[in-house]
């Protein structure tokens, strides 16, 4: 069976940067993807004529070095402003995804082999590497294995080997945890206006934020409007177990409620990993015990969306110089 130079779980922000960054390197890169798309968090999905962004809903280029990994999709307009906004982030470029945010991942994957739909359900240490066994019972065999999943999804894949990590990288894999969150996704059914269509935070104890995903679609596209909101974590943990139908239907009342509007067909969408809570301050942690392995996301230095690009960035130039010949 061919091993892989290096596997790469995960085809969000993160994953992509690092795959790309290898690719670009020469070096033969395979991305595992669970779902059949791309982008993890960063997902956009299709309902009827209309697309809503239900996790991610914008990001920011603060940092040089994110800007310029991310100018090519500037140049080609997959990546665009979204302009007005209120809050701290009013006065920001805010940058969105054109057709929508998951054609971020997917343009920077673009030429790179991925599975999709494939499930790593674990990872076994071998004398060269890695043995990667999937859900559908196929196996994988790879030198270097990039995890770029939430990371209790990660260490759970990395059952059998978490026992033989250094202690104090162990530990503090596993002192990472992360937020639940419900994303709302409901047709307007009339054309609304106002300020918070671009994006509003709300003080509320069970919507956090509402956007009208209408405002990021160019002129020609037309539509009532797409509107996406989500919980306060308080109010997905309090509704972790209920029924979909009905978390749709009190989050579509509480919004209805604050801004006065009238929604038509809702669904709810659940994160159990929406964001971190805590945090690893290295962009990647890498260790060679048992095998060669490093973790990166929005879990690992500045978080949001940006940090994870600069964490993906990051775990390139790890990968790179060790996978590189010397």
């Amino acid at each position: 069976m061919k091993r892989e130079a290096i596997i790469v779980v995960g085809a969000g922000i993160s994953g992509a940067l690092l795959a790309r960054a290898l690719s670009d390197a020469g070096i033969d890169v395979l991305i595992l993807e669970k779902s059949r798309g791309f982008g993890g968090r960063m997902a956009t999905r299709r309902w009827d004529d209309q697309r809503f962004d239900h996790g991610a809903q914008f990001f920011t280029l603060r940092s040089e070095r994110a800007r310029e990994a991310l100018q090519p999709l500037v140049d080609s307009g997959v990546l665009a402003r979204w302009p007005g906004g209120e809050g701290a982030e009013a006065n920001e470029e805010r940058w969105i995804g054109r057709p929508g945010i998951s054609a971020v991942a997917r343009a920077l994957a673009g030429g790179i082999r991925v599975m999709n739909g494939v499930r790593a359900s674990e990872a076994i240490p071998d004398k060269e590497g890695w043995t990667v066994r999937l859900d559908d019972g196929g196996e994988l065999r790879c030198r270097f294995l990039a995890l770029t999943s939430p990371v209790p999804q990660s260490l759970a894949i990395l059952h059998h080997a978490v026992g033989e990590m250094e202690t104090p990288l162990r530990l503090r894999l596993e002192s990472i945890a992360y937020d639940p969150c419900y994303a709302l996704l409901a047709k307007m059914k009339h054309p609304a206006t106002g300020a918070w269509r671009a994006g509003l935070q709300l003080m509320d104890d069970r919507i956090a934020w509402v956007a009208d995903n209408q405002t990021k679609l160019q002129p020609r596209e037309m539509g009532n409007g797409a509107l996406v909101a989500h919980s306060t974590a308080s109010f997905a943990l309090r509704h972790e177990a209920a029924d979909r139908d009905l978390v749709a239907e009190r989050m579509a009342e509480a919004v209805e409620e604050i801004l006065g509007l009238d929604l038509g067909e809702r669904r709810a969408h659940w994160w159990k990993f929406a964001s971190p809570a805590s945090r690893i301050a290295e962009p990647v942690l890498f260790s060679n015990a048992p095998s060669p392995v490093l973790f990166c996301g929005d879990a690992f230095g500045a978080g949001k969306v940006e940090g994870a690009i600069l964490s993906g960035i990051a775990a390139g130039e790890v990968a790179r110089e060790r996978l590189e010949p010397s």
